[in-house]
């Protein structure tokens, strides 16, 4: 297999240009690709070589781009951090009936090797205030302190909307905290906006008779269930809502995947994009259509019946476009307001290492053809970029050359 492609020599113009082999290595992939010598090219003479980033996103979902600079900075937390050790509970299962059993009785305290542990921040009463002013004033409260009083160094967080619209933060971190200081720490900062109060009034109103079952369509809970939360709830004043979760990921088999595939899905369902598109065409469709009727009425008499019927029809219009905006208003409600991802400062900063040469130049790169799980490529005009992915462990000297990029990086810090 031959990399890094020749120009087209078809091509007059693309033959006064020349090409110099570049290469980029990341936590778990090595990219082949050519860039245009300066020399014999310049930027204004074809948009199509520059790294064009169109962030913007009027449905307040991930773009493409984002999703894949998020997967970026994971794989830099997934390289960076180490295994740990935590005590976990291992319940004893058993396959019966093509069904899992589980011998509750069976119990036993175990130390499990994790890497990351997955958070989740949720609002305890309706959202009242906007989705920027709960992150300027709320999520970032909570990072300050997950830093300061936790050592927590490398996260990624996400923004995400409920069913019942309530923004809610998932945050991937590199180290375990006790669930209750968790909830404690978020509970303190929220209620700073009043969202720890306004869910005591809420409880002491539905409870203001004593336990009854919960209206909630989706509460699976069983009676006895209900019983035992509503007793924690009045033991605690009604001010410790359960609004965090905290979990160390050591059962699932492919982290990498797992955390990738669950923050870039989408911030809400695709359906509601689907339905903005569509709803937008309409409102496109109407105006055009006011726009045909305003120019008939102006060139008929004000005193016909068609002059009349034109009208009726134009407010008719007008009307429908109304309509359809608040139902577009209330969908873009649905999405996230501003930034919808980030992560710690040492993520920040980790790029790849890129440098000047062919696979001559790369350590390593004799073997990497043959451990790669995959090889994409991926055509630009006349040339072919290659990515390989495959586990930097196993070429020590690659993996040297990323490390020591990254260690002058985030000296730099």
């Amino acid at each position: 297999m031959v990399y890094l492609n020749a120009h087209n020599s078809n091509s007059i113009k693309m033959q006064e240009i020349q090409f110099i082999p570049h290469y980029s290595i990341s936590p778990n992939s090595l990219t082949l690709y050519n860039l245009p010598d300066k020399k014999t090219y310049h930027v204004k003479d074809n948009k199509g070589w520059e790294n064009l980033e169109d962030n913007t996103n009027k449905y307040g979902e991930l773009s493409n781009h984002a999703q894949k600079r998020l997967k970026k900075k994971l794989n830099y937390l997934m390289y960076l951090t180490e295994n740990k050790e935590i005590q976990g509970k291992q319940i004893i299962a058993k396959q019966q009936n093509f069904t899992t059993q589980y011998q509750k009785s069976k119990v036993y305290q175990n130390t499990v090797q994790y890497k990351l542990t997955f958070i989740t921040l949720t609002l305890p009463s309706k959202q009242i205030h906007s989705d920027n002013e709960i992150k300027s004033k709320c999520l970032n409260q909570f990072l300050i302190e997950l830093k300061k009083n936790y050592g927590v160094s490398r996260y990624i967080w996400k923004a995400e909307k409920q069913e019942n619209n309530n923004i809610h933060f998932h945050i991937i971190a590199d180290k375990y905290i006790k669930w209750k200081e968790i909830r404690e720490c978020w509970n303190r900062i929220v209620n700073k906006l009043g969202y720890v109060d306004r869910y005591e009034s809420n409880m002491r109103e539905f409870y203001k008779n004593g336990f009854r079952l919960s209206t909630h369509s989706k509460d699976k809970r069983t009676e006895s269930q209900q019983k035992k939360a509503f007793q924690t709830l009045v033991d605690n004043n009604y001010r410790n809502p359960n609004s965090t979760d905290i979990h160390a990921l050591y059962k699932v088999k492919n982290i990498q995947a797992y955390i990738s595939k669950y923050l870039a899905k989408g911030v809400t369902k695709t359906a509601r994009i689907e339905q903005m598109n569509q709803i937008e065409l309409i409102i496109d469709e109407l105006q055009k259509s006011n726009d045909d009727l305003t120019f008939s009425l102006l060139n008929t008499n004000s005193k016909t019946i068609e002059y009349k019927e034109l009208s009726l029809k134009i407010e008719s219009n007008n009307k429908n476009i109304e309509e359809y905006k608040k139902q577009l208003s209330e969908l873009k409600a649905q999405g996230i307001e501003g930034k919808i991802w980030g992560c710690s400062q040492v993520l920040s900063k980790c790029e790849n290492y890129s440098d000047v040469g062919d696979t001559g130049c790369i350590p390593d790169f004799e073997i990497i053809p043959q451990i790669a799980t995959y090889i994409h490529e991926h055509p630009i005009g006349d040339q072919i970029v290659y990515t390989f992915f495959f586990d930097i462990n196993q070429t020590p000297n690659l993996k040297k050359v990323l490390d020591d990029h990254i260690k002058n990086i985030l000296e730099v810090c």
